[in-house]
């Protein structure tokens, strides 16, 4: 750690070469490819951003035009003194929330991200001053590369998962706590007090979690989250990630300590690994109820996390005695295990108005080794209703395959010309859907194009980005379109969805005319 309002100059004494475990010295003093070199101490100088060790000076390691690491993947994250609405919590834990919320009105706002250069920052949201960073344990063994001279071509992933934040009820007070994950840097999460940022120090550091811990951790591309359960306990909900070797699995650790309380084995291997959990409260009593997470073989779960005795917690559904998914996405009936749909993106959830819920999600990937190709398989966006209420004692679900989805169509494709400008457009079907289908799909025109970003509803609309990787593996180029339907059917809608005229009215001047 370090916060370098503490140390005039410099980034803080926790920083130091002489408070830097033994094990963390070895990793300093070895490059990632050849013998150890004793550089250690002109490592973390660099590190610190002393520029004299850089080519053509010193230890001849590699010039930078910045001390800040790229930022690739991590999505910032602004923490301000938002009102998470725990005050309808029980007991003192919801009186006191309010009064925590107005201690905080005087909080430097902050944004914090990750970057690869090996530190979670972060930054003043008022004037972009550095106030604090954090670097996992987890890291340090990639860090000797960041010196290295050949770096800029062999570029690798450190610390570049997005970051979240959350205000939970930790010991009897409340606290604002950021959960936090290697991404493709490694197969580690971490959670941080961030309560007081002009004060953060070594003691803020809670834990970290890591293969280490349970080696069905996974690389952690998707992003731990922070939830109140029925148990009283305060969690960090962590999907085990990729490249496990195992199972899919979902992580419910103890957010003060990070322990594990529950370990939920889906039961499905085979090149897998869990993607991004969304927990939903189905009740409005800011209690977590259920996570919905995608994997890599196209399984949707659910997780009941419902009961107040953790050990009742596990996968929702079950067929003959084994966990069984929501739904498998299939880019065509019937599911054979070749042409399943792998999903990473954080699903959203919606209520189905019959009764239950929507879970909305796409499929594809983007984050390993030839997943920039465009002979990448078929891709779908998919709603499917989950008609099983908190309580039900009667499990159901949705028909296998696509023969009881509602299929939608992008009909046509075109570029249209309104006060002089010309946008590409997509025209959809608008196929109508009754309450006895269970739900719909759109499946993805263009070859490479996937879905791999959280979906979001608004105002009764489904609205979602696809991306269309250019093809050249050497490349972070390609296409992108933005996409809004109908979210109960994933129609097109009545009204256009976009200013195509540019005079900053929705209004019937944007519409197209369909054929």
């Amino acid at each position: 750690t370090y916060n370098p309002t503490a140390a005039a100059g410099s980034r803080g004494r926790a920083f130091e070469w002489a408070n830097l475990s033994a094990e963390q010295q070895t990793a300093l003093n070895t490059p990632v490819t050849g013998p150890a070199d004793g550089n250690g101490q002109d490592r973390l100088l660099y590190l610190r951003g002393d520029h004299s060790n850089e080519a053509p000076n010193g230890q001849q390691f590699r010039p930078r035009t910045s001390v800040l690491g790229d930022i690739v993947n991590s999505d910032p994250i602004y923490v301000a003194r938002q009102n998470y609405g725990y005050d309808v919590l029980p007991d003192d834990e919801g009186s006191s929330y309010l009064t925590y919320r107005e201690d905080m009105a005087d909080r430097t706002p902050m944004v914090y991200v990750a970057a690869n250069d090996g530190m979670l920052h972060g930054f003043a949201a008022e004037t972009g001053a550095e106030l604090l960073a954090y670097m996992p344990n987890a890291v340090y063994p990639q860090l000797s590369a960041l010196t290295g001279a050949s770096y800029n071509d062999n570029h690798r992933l450190i610390n570049d998962g997005a970051p979240r934040a959350m205000d939970a009820y930790i010991d009897g007070s409340w606290r604002t706590i950021l959960v936090g994950s290697l991404g493709g840097g490694g197969k580690g999460v971490y959670a941080l007090d961030v309560t007081d940022p002009d004060s953060f120090s070594a003691d803020d550091v809670m834990w970290e979690f890591t293969d280490t811990n349970d080696a069905n951790m996974g690389v952690a591309i998707p992003s731990p989250t922070i939830a109140r359960l029925a148990n009283d306990k305060w969690v960090a909900i962590v999907a085990n990630g990729y490249n496990s070797g195992g199972n899919a699995k979902l992580f419910v650790l103890d957010l003060e300590t990070g322990a594990i309380i529950r370990e939920i084995d889906t039961g499905v291997g085979g090149d897998n690994g869990l993607s991004n959990p969304t927990p939903v409260d189905v009740d409005a009593d800011r209690i977590t109820d259920f996570v919905y997470a995608g994997d890599l073989r196209g399984n949707m779960w659910k997780f009941d996390l419902s009961s107040s005795n953790s050990a009742d917690w596990g996968v929702a559904f079950e067929v003959g005695g084994v966990p069984a998914p929501l739904y498998t996405a299939c880019s065509s009936d019937p599911c054979d295990g070749s042409n399943y749909q792998p999903i990473t993106a954080r699903p959203e959830v919606g209520i189905n108005p019959p009764a239950g819920y929507f879970v909305y999600f796409g499929t594809g990937r983007y984050f390993a080794d030839g997943d920039n190709g465009v002979g990448t398989g078929a891709n779908t966006v998919y709603a499917i209703r989950d008609k099983n209420e908190k309580g039900a004692t009667t499990l159901s679900l949705p028909t296998p395959g696509r023969s009881n989805l509602v299929q939608q169509l992008v009909t046509d494709t075109r570029t249209v010309n309104f006060g002089g400008y010309s946008t590409k457009i997509r025209i959809t079907s608008n196929e109508t859907i009754t309450d006895a289908k269970d739900g719909w799909y759109l499946d993805l025109p263009t070859s490479g194009e996937r879905q791999v970003s959280t979906p979001i509803l608004r105002g009764g609309k489904i609205i979602f980005t696809t991306v269309i990787p250019s093809g050249d593996e050497c490349s972070a180029g390609g296409d992108s379109w933005l996409m809004e339907l109908d979210a109960l059917s994933g129609s097109r809608l009545d009204s256009p969805p976009f200013d195509l005229n540019r005079d900053g009215v929705f209004d019937r001047d944007d519409m197209v005319q369909v054929d």
